[in-house]
């Protein structure tokens, strides 16, 4: 880089000496006809370089108007909460059983509670109005008093999630028939359980379903999650019909994409965050993606938390590599975290959001299962075990009946240990790092920490700083004195793979700031690690892939 500036420097002084040079003029007699054909001559470069200005602002107006076209999530302004939560019927919500929750709730490490408000039925759940919405007519009692629960929530300081059921609606098939899926005869499709659904490219239902949604973020609900955001897959389907001039060439899985952007766009004008609920299924699996409409990747770019459903008793025999998945949960849940961190990493662009992901863990024994295991609070633990051993942090816990055996969960002072024992954890990769290099004999080590990424992503400033303040004690330092007090030479690079940042909550373009140490070199270009003294440095080095030759060749 050195030498490459000092040339540089050299042709920009060369340069400037050249312009200050006065220049040479010529006097030369010209005939008329030189005169003409020189005149014709200026006219016609004129006309070619007008042409050639057009040709550009065209070129520039088309490249404008393709950005434009480009979807962008816009993100909520407001602090994210690392959920850990459950989920809530309407009726319960609704019932005094809400007193013996919560404070089960505020003895745990709980904080979270996903509560149906358009229900499986197609009721909303409590007495809210728009012209839409009061035309429909889908509003009952069953909360009777949702100002008063939001309120006792709030001062409890648990997080309030909405769920909206979105294209499985049997009542609203029987107010807009024309909104459903038909089949070839005109009649309107119903599945096994009789169940009516939207037809997804019906814009009016997606207004509904919306209008539905910004009245919770109104009433007060921190977030706004979507279920059955999908096509239905029952066999019957194979007869419904979409017109070609309501599908516009548009497949299952565009029409999906469409509506969860139009509904992300919606919300975050209320500042809201926004899931969706996805099968577990549909991760990695292009034959599932297309079935349901639902392309994780892409969806994970359009709402701030994926929440996939990976119980294990939804895994048939053999995924994971395991027999019966339902009778492993550690390992079931495990494999699709993994699987999940896989299929994103590969969809990963620079600068490109990508949600948070928050799975749904099963909370209930599937005993119509022939080899079923009955889950317990021992289940339960392990499989929020593998959510954490799988790099995420957040989890929310289904049982249809809310039936939950609260000692699955910890207390907050026990909370608060086992994420120390999860950083330790993380931060074992120090130990397994100098191994490698003094035990095992190898001459290169890759280390990645996923925390002060995750940590942006949420938007947890607090968090960020002491996950990093923690590498730099439990991970850098040890590897460090570990290979002097061997008296071994080595270098060691620190540096993060993108910037994400806490204001914007993900990945960004731009420069991020990185420490080279040679433990033969004494020189020394920062005194600290940050983003402003990595500039004050000077050693920029745009091609990013050059670092390795530094590592490894000094």
């Amino acid at each position: 880089m050195k030498k490459l500036s000092s040339i540089l420097l050299i042709l920009c002084v060369l340069l400037l000496g050249c312009q200050r040079q006065n220049p040479l003029v010529y006097n030369v007699n010209k005939s008329d006809e030189l005169r003409e054909y020189e005149s014709e001559s200026e006219e016609e470069s004129r006309f070619a370089e007008s042409l050639a200005q057009k040709e550009s602002m065209k070129e520039a107006e088309s490249l404008a108007a393709a950005e434009a076209a480009v979807w962008t999530k816009k993100l909520p302004q407001k602090t994210a909460t690392r959920v850990k939560g459950i989920y809530l019927t309407a009726v319960t919500a609704g019932s005094s059983r809400m007193q013996d929750i919560i404070g089960h709730i505020d003895e745990t490490e709980l904080n979270a509670v996903v509560i149906d408000i358009l229900g499986d039925k197609g009721r909303i759940e409590y007495q809210m109005s728009s012209p839409l919405i009061d035309e429909i007519g889908s509003q009952e009692d069953t909360i009777p008093d949702l100002p008063s629960l939001m309120k006792t929530l709030k001062a409890h300081g648990i997080y309030t999630i909405a769920r909206i059921v979105t294209f499985r609606d049997p009542y609203l098939a029987t107010v807009k028939p024309e909104w459903m899926n038909h089949n070839a005869d005109g009649s309107v499709f119903t599945d096994n359980s009789g169940m009516a659904w939207v037809d997804p490219y019906n814009r009016d239902a997606w207004e509904y379903k919306v209008q539905v949604a910004e009245q919770c973020a109104d009433a007060g609900f921190d977030e706004i999650q979507f279920d059955y955001v999908r096509f239905c897959t029952e066999r019957g389907m194979n007869g419904v019909v979409y017109p070609e001039e309501e599908t516009q060439g548009m497949d299952k899985t565009d029409i999906i994409t469409e509506f969860v952007r139009f509904a992300s766009d919606r919300l975050a004008a209320k500042n809201v965050f926004m899931s969706t609920d996805v099968f577990g299924t549909i991760i990695g699996s292009y034959v599932d993606t297309v079935s349901v409409g639902q392309d994780y990747p892409v969806m994970a770019g359009a709402v701030d938390y994926m929440c996939p459903m990976i119980y294990p008793s939804h895994y048939g025999n053999g995924n994971f590599g395991l027999e019966v998945p339902d009778l492993e949960p550690y390992k079931a849940i495990l494999g699709a975290c993994n699987a999940s961190r896989k299929d994103l990493a590969l969809d990963y662009t620079e600068g490109v959001h990508q949600a948070i992901v928050r799975p749904w863990l099963q909370g209930f024994t599937a005993s119509w299962l022939q080899n079923f295991k009955r889950y317990g609070a021992a289940e339960i633990r392990q499989q929020i075990q593998a959510v954490y051993d799988a790099g995420y942090d957040e989890w929310i816990i289904w049982n249809a009946s809310n039936e939950y055996d609260w000692s699955a969960y910890l207390s907050d002072e026990q909370a608060a240990q086992e994420d120390q024992q999860i950083k330790a954890k993380r931060a074992a990769d120090a130990q397994a790092a100098i191994d490698a290099l003094l035990r095992d004999g190898c001459d290169f080590v890759y280390v990645h920490v996923e925390a002060p990424d995750e940590m942006g992503h949420q938007g947890l400033l607090k968090e960020k700083i002491q996950s990093i303040e923690y590498l730099d004690r439990r991970l850098i330092a040890p590897v460090k004195k570990a290979m002097e007090d061997a008296g071994e030479d080595f270098r060691m690079l620190v540096l993060p793979d993108h910037p994400t940042p806490i204001r914007v909550r993900t990945h960004t373009g731009g420069a991020v700031p990185y420490v080279l140490y040679d433990s033969t070199c004494q020189r020394k270009t920062m005194q600290k690690y940050t983003e402003a003294e990595a500039e004050a440095s000077g050693n920029y080095e745009p091609d990013g892939y050059k670092l390795i030759d530094r590592l490894l060749k000094g």
